[in-house]
């Protein structure tokens, strides 16, 4: 477990892992602990939201794309 706070490794993007470079700022402010800020006029909302349904049907949808490809 890693402790709240602690800084996060850097990430060198490379062709390797070039697919998650869309996904790592929102990875890193999970792992410090921090979140987003929506602001709309005088209001500030902070939060986290994911639609785990959407990403669980992308990531089967992608897993049987690849195990069925000749």
């Amino acid at each position: 477990m890693i402790p709240v706070g602690t800084p996060c490794a850097r990430c060198l993007h490379r062709s390797r892992n070039a697919r998650y470079s869309a996904v790592l700022p929102s990875a890193a402010l999970v792992l410090s602990g921090a979140s987003m800020e929506q602001r709309a006029g005088s209001l500030v909302g902070a939060g986290f939201l994911v639609d785990m349904w959407s990403v669980f049907e992308d990531f089967v949808t992608a897993a049987l794309r690849a195990a069925f490809r000749p």
